[in-house]
This record gives C-alpha cells, structure tokens and sequence, in this order.
C-alpha cells in the first residue's frame, strides 16, 4: 500500500481509521510527508499521538478523532489517502467512498485495503473485525470496485492479496510456536480472542469465503 501510494515530501496524507498510528508514523518517517490520522476510538488517538511523541514525530503526524463517514476535515485538504481493514464495519459504504473522495484534491490519491466477500459462505465468528455477524459488513469485490467508480474514483491496480496474507499469517504462527508471541503486537489490543479471530480469519480465506484486497 505505501508502495503504491508514495507521496512526496511536499505532501499531505489522510489516514483514515488510523488506530494506534504505525502505518502513519512509517509513512512521514519514509517519505517525509505531513500525515493526519484519524480514529473513532478515543483511546487509540490518545496512544497514537502519545507514541508519536515518542518517537519525536510529532511536527510531521497528528490525529483526531472522527468518523470515516464525516471526516473532519474541509473539501479538498489532502493530496493522498490510504484506510486499512476499515470498510468491513461500515454499513454505509457508498458514504464512506463519498467522503475519501471530498477531502482528497481533484489529482488525489487512494490506496485502500480491506476484505471482501468471496463465494457467500457465511462467516464462523468471532474475525478479527467482528465479534458478531451483526457489525460485519463485508461486500463483494464487484460491488466494491462499482461503489468506488461511483464515487469518481478510478481503479489503477487492483490486488488480490489473499495469499500473501495467508502466508504472513502462517510465518507469525510458525515463530510464535518457536519463540511465543512477541511482548507487542495486535494481539494486545485484540485480547485473549485473539487466536480464535485469526483461526476462524484463516479458514475462511483458505475455503474461498473472504479475499484480502488492495486497490489504488
């Protein structure tokens, strides 16, 4: 995804549902540009912006918190954007589309990931996005692809990444068997599911269920 969205460091980038704030401390820290993140989880803005501060970047990413469907945030403010595994808990994702597009500048950018549907089987819960199927709102990658052209985006690449997840996933499975979990990690602020949402994230990407994808 940083890969794909490279910005200069003239540039200013949104990212949305940005969580503790490590894709937006690598992004300013890599390329040089201004970062804004925000989260609608109070607790994560207040973590990210305290490790932020601690890693002295502080003049180069802020965060606030706020809805990815009202962002907070005037019209054309951003020269790129990313969101990741963002879009599996909103309902209203033709809205969610409408409101990357407004803050980004005419010649913006956009580098998304998130799962997608895959053959309509249904889900074993809890999944790393969602403990109940009631706040799991995953769309096939046809209605996706549609939603965002509906927006005025459009579709450069456009990824399956299923497979390098699965193999990423198996590489953490393999050192935490060796070495046991590392002392940091998303299973800190999953909690003790943890290993029950990537088992049951796992099976549904092997049996076609779920796709991981990227697009810019």
């Amino acid at each position: 995804m940083v890969t794909l969205l490279a910005p200069s460091a003239a540039e200013h980038a949104i990212d949305i549902g940005s969580g503790l704030g490590g894709p937006s401390r690598y992004l300013a820290a890599t390329y040089g540009c201004r970062v804004s993140g925000v989260d609608l989880t109070a607790e994560f803005v207040e973590t990210a912006t305290a490790l932020t501060s601690r890693v002295g970047l502080t003049d180069k990413v802020d965060f606030r918190v706020g809805s990815a469907l009202d962002l907070p945030f005037p019209d054309a403010k951003f020269d790129c954007a990313r969101s990741q595994n963002v879009a599996m808990n909103i309902a209203d994702r033709p809205r969610y589309y409408a409101e990357m597009h407004r803050v980004l500048r005419p010649d913006g950018r956009l580098a998304i990931q998130d799962v997608a549907m895959g053959n309509a089987d249904k889900l074993d819960f809890p999944v790393m996005w969602a403990d109940r199927p009631e706040i799991s709102f995953l769309r096939t990658p046809d209605d996706t692809r549609a939603m965002l052209e509906a927006a005025d985006f459009r579709v450069i690449q456009w990824i399956d990444n299923t497979e390098a997840a699965l193999a990423e996933a198996e590489r953490q499975r393999v050192a935490n068997v060796s070495a046991g979990p590392p002392i940091l990690g998303i299973h800190v602020v999953v909690g003790p599911s943890f290993r029950e949402k990537m088992r049951n994230a796992q099976k549904a990407m092997i049996e076609g269920r779920i796709a991981v994808l990227v697009r810019a």
